[in-house]
């Protein structure tokens, strides 16, 4: 058996086996020497929570596997990379530069799941040619197909095994949960109006920040600390917030918010292209997870979403 054979079986074991850990798989792959079968199970064609996760992992799968043949999108669908700065439009393009992709090697995967909206939100490592990237992604879906992916992507040189899983594979509530009383998404978005509000008016003193909060930027940047979190929200100075979306996976207590901001200081003016994973137990912010792009010498930046997409 040659080398090519011997990495597609390795690709096919690992995408089913992260599969099944992350979402129960309905559908069984088999992706042997460039040959892809389905199981018995046909795709499912619902907006279920099950079939929103089925759905996006098709498109993981495909990047996986470079067979953007396995991707279950939309003839309109849309993707966009680190705010607009690439767009491919239509199903077809996208599943054709899914093919052309060479990604190497993943972990870290996560998946978070606004069944209301929608909306899949992917957290991953990823390696390629020309090294490790911190990437993630909104994949939303309807009826069992994909019709938009909004990519975040911070490069990272090191091959993937340097580096350092900064969230674990599966984070799990802890026994007290989000600790919000009906209705949950609500009290989600309240609670991380206070920090995302905080951010804008440079005042740190009103967030709901657990006293072991931690923060990571870009894969990077590790703050550790109520107190720590608090004096860098002070010291903030952001321009603006505007296309502001907000997403919640209710049973996982996590908020995801995607927005534009910037910075007008002279000599330093750019529009900043935000996706922030943020997560609640017992009514505090434990976790905050931002990947963010600057489009320099600009603050008039789009993302080329509109402003509600629910």
């Amino acid at each position: 058996m040659d080398q090519g054979a011997i990495v597609s079986i390795i690709k096919s074991v690992l995408i089913l086996s992260v599969c099944v850990l992350l979402i129960g798989c309905s559908e069984q792959q088999n992706q042997i020497g460039g040959e892809h079968t389905q199981g018995s199970s046909s795709p499912c064609t619902d907006n279920s929570r099950a079939c929103l996760s089925e759905t996006a992992m098709s498109y993981i799968e495909a990047l996986w596997a470079t067979d953007g043949t396995l991707a279950r999108l939309h003839p309109n669908a849309r993707r966009t990379h680190n705010g607009g700065g690439s767009v491919d439009e239509g199903g077809a393009l996208i599943a054709e530069k899914i093919s052309a992709d060479e990604i190497t090697g993943y972990k870290n995967l996560r998946l978070i799941v606004d069944d209301q909206k929608g909306d899949v939100f992917a957290f991953w490592i990823v390696e390629g040619p020309r090294g490790g990237a911190h990437v993630a992604e909104r994949i939303r879906a309807q009826e069992g197909l994909i019709t938009e992916i909004e990519v975040f992507v911070a490069m990272d040189e090191r091959p993937i095994d340097e580096i350092e899983n900064l969230w674990p594979d599966k984070v799990e509530n802890g026994l007290s949960g989000h600790g919000c009383a009906t209705p949950v998404r609500q009290c989600l978005y309240e609670i991380a109006n206070t920090y995302l509000n905080g951010l804008v008016i440079a005042d740190g003193s009103s967030v709901k920040f657990a006293p072991d909060v931690r923060r990571t930027q870009n894969g990077g940047n590790v703050q550790i600390g109520e107190k720590t979190l608090r004096a860098s929200v002070d010291r903030e100075k952001l321009a603006f917030k505007r296309n502001f979306r907000l997403f919640a996976d209710e049973s996982g207590g996590e908020i995801v918010a995607v927005w534009l901001t910037g910075t007008d200081r002279p000599g330093h003016i750019s529009t900043a292209h935000v996706i922030e994973r943020l997560r609640v137990q017992g009514g505090l912010i434990t976790e905050i997870e931002v990947f963010y792009t600057l489009e320099e010498g600009t603050l008039e930046g789009t993302s080329g979403w509109p402003d509600d997409l629910s």
